[in-house]
């Protein structure tokens, strides 16, 4: 290891015997590798050269200090993941420009590809949007919290690096946990902790498989009661448009607006 390279913390994560390294620079600019080292008490002149050791947290969501340890976390610009009604997510503060960048890379994810937004409660959703539409309105109405992404024009604070398109997603979970979560944080961008392309993780154990020493918190809230990624609907208009059906299914949209009054 190079003498002027600075090993700011070295962690073991013993649930799963494996030793992570992350490189000592900017995360935003790093590649993460996992190895399976042994931790021994001899010298690190065997590891990598530029890598600096860190260890990714899973942590239960009933344990006391969650929800602060991810405040933390995230007010420091970091991604961490979580569980949600649908599969596990992983996420940034939205408004964090580098932390949007940070969720792409630990995806390997195409940045043309926009991210969700989750929020606590579908009255914050003018933090995000530039318009809310009578039919957004009404099908968050019947349909949020729960499995259904609404697409709306992007308000113009929203930072290019969530979404490059004049249009977002926003979504509110069904997860006492995640809403906690987003009604301390404010409004978050999400999108599965999966990388890009992979299976959906329905558990804590399967975002690790996954995503192990590219994050430091991963939050265990157990397996997630669906296994389907929300149905995503675009409301810029006055009828919608269904890009993604998933567990709110078109003939229940159609239903519900073709109820009078």
């Amino acid at each position: 290891m190079n003498r002027n390279q600075e090993i700011a913390f070295r962690g073991f994560d013993t649930s799963f015997d494996k030793l992570i390294l992350r490189q000592a620079q900017d995360y935003s600019d790093t590649d993460l590798l996992t190895t399976d080292l042994p931790l021994t008490d001899s010298p690190t002149t065997d590891l990598p050269t530029t890598d600096l050791l860190i260890m990714t947290r899973i942590l239960p969501t009933s344990a006391p200090e969650a929800l602060q340890t991810a405040l933390d976390l995230l007010r420091a610009g970091e991604v961490i993941a979580f569980p949600t009604d649908t599969v596990y997510g992983v996420g940034a503060l939205a408004f964090d420009t580098n932390a949007a960048r940070e969720i792409y890379r630990v995806k390997q994810r195409p940045p043309e590809k926009a991210l969700p937004i989750l929020l606590g409660d579908f009255s914050q959703v003018q933090q995000v949007a530039a318009e809310v539409t009578p039919l957004a309105r009404k099908l968050a109405a019947a349909f949020l919290p729960g499995a259904l992404t609404i697409i709306l024009p992007k308000h113009p604070k929203l930072p290019r690096e969530v979404s490059a398109l004049d249009t977002v997603g926003v979504r509110v979970p069904d997860h006492a946990f995640a809403r906690a979560l987003l009604r301390a944080a404010g409004a978050m961008a999400v999108s599965s902790a999966n990388l890009s392309g992979a299976a959906n993780p329905v558990d804590a154990g399967e975002v690790y498989a996954q995503l192990k020493g590219s994050l430091p918190l991963i939050l265990d809230g157990g397996r997630t009661r669906g296994s389907v990624p929300s149905t995503v609907v675009d409301c810029c208009g006055s009828k919608p448009v269904i890009l993604r059906e998933g567990p709110i299914s078109a003939d229940e949209i159609q239903a519900l607006l073709a109820e009078k009054g």
